[in-house]
Formats: C-alpha cells, structure tokens, sequence
C-alpha cells in the first residue's frame, strides 16, 4: 500500500508544481502558489520514501503527510473555483 502510494505521489507532485505556476501567474496569488509548492513537497517525500528502507513507523510517516496535503486541498479548491467563475 505504501510503494502505492509513493508511485502515485510523482505525479501528483507534477500537477501540484502545474498549479503553482498557475497561481504566480495570477496577480496577488502567491499564497495560493506557496500552498500548492508545499503540498507538492509532501508529495514529492512520499515519492522518495519508497527509496528509503522499510521502517516500522513507516505508515505513520506517509499518514501525516497524506492528511496535511488533504487539508491544503480543501484551503486551495475552493479558491480555484472563485477563480475560474
């Protein structure tokens, strides 16, 4: 479940990358792209932690990370909805 999850974050980092580049190109929305850089970098951890040896607190790890970038999400979508209407 974790490689899973880990093989799934590289993308998810990319398109996370996408909206920050997006919301700099927006004028007065760099708090959103700092947001979506942060949420990439958890991606981006996850996507590394496959590499690291296996852990017995490993679940833990990709758990905290996995919650924080939901969190962001919710903070971020709804901007991006104002946004685009």
């Amino acid at each position: 479940m974790i490689k899973n999850q880990a093989e799934q974050a590289t993308p998810k980092a990319k398109t996370w990358y996408e909206r920050a580049e997006l919301a700099l190109k927006r004028k007065g929305e760099e708090d959103l792209a700092a947001e979506a850089l942060a949420v990439r970098k958890l991606y981006q951890d996850t996507a590394t932690a496959r590499h690291r040896p296996a852990q017995n607190s490993q679940s833990g790890q990709v758990e905290t990370p996995q919650k924080s970038w939901l969190a962001l999400e919710g903070k971020i979508a709804p901007g991006q909805n104002q946004k685009g209407h």
